[in-house]
């Protein structure tokens, strides 16, 4: 099977032709067939972002984190009882 560049996405790397319907999951050797590729494609892309997500939210409490280690330290370690 072979598909023209107009085919293929970005993301999913699906191809939709008039006499095959395919998408692959996770390589172009592991070819697969798939009933709707569309909605595969659709499902790929949002656990991507999710991941994205939690990438991020992990990011921002790591730094939230290390700022408050560093007022702590800077500011409340000095102070005598």
């Amino acid at each position: 099977m072979f598909c023209s560049k107009e085919y293929w996405s970005r993301v999913g790397y699906v191809c939709n032709s008039k006499k095959s319907n395919w998408a692959f999951s996770d390589s172009p050797k592991s070819w697969t067939t798939r009933a709707d590729p569309i909605s595969f494609k659709a499902h790929h892309i949002v656990y991507i972002d999710l991941l994205w997500l939690l990438v991020l939210l992990c990011s921002v409490l790591k730094f939230r984190f290390f700022l408050y280690c560093f007022y702590y330290f800077k500011y409340l370690s000095n102070c005598t009882i």
